[in-house]
């Protein structure tokens, strides 16, 4: 007696292949995604790091000696504004630019800084 042995065909194995990657395409979207979000996160708290620190190292700073500036650091351009204000002191705007690999993005800290700060106090 023979007994017939049954193979998986060649369209059968295509098709159980076709289904797994169907199956699949939504955690890879998923996992991209996942990436993109923590890449874009990381650049917002980077960028935001450094501009209080740019703020920070501008009020120690002789406060008639404050003025406009730039530098690059790192991808990221950091650009910062000092303007007089109504009251005798000034405004300062640290303005800190990157690009993502969602687009070109930036982040802007501004502080109000006067002439009768302590710049000791904590």
């Amino acid at each position: 007696m023979h007994r017939a042995r049954r193979a998986f065909s060649l369209v059968e194995a295509l098709v159980v292949v076709f289904l797994i990657v169907v199956a699949l395409l939504p955690l890879l979207s998923s996992a991209l995604s996942s990436t993109q979000l923590s890449s874009l996160v990381g650049g917002y708290g980077t960028a935001t790091r450094m501009a209080l620190s740019k703020l920070e190292e501008l009020e120690a700073e002789d406060f008639s000696a404050l003025s406009s500036g730039s530098d690059d650091v790192g991808g990221y351009s950091l650009n910062w504004v000092a303007s007089d204000d109504a009251s005798g002191a000034k405004v300062v705007r640290v303005t800190v630019e990157w690009s993502s690999i969602m687009g070109r993005r930036t982040v802007e800290a501004e502080r109000l800084m006067s002439p009768y700060a302590d710049a000791s106090a904590p």
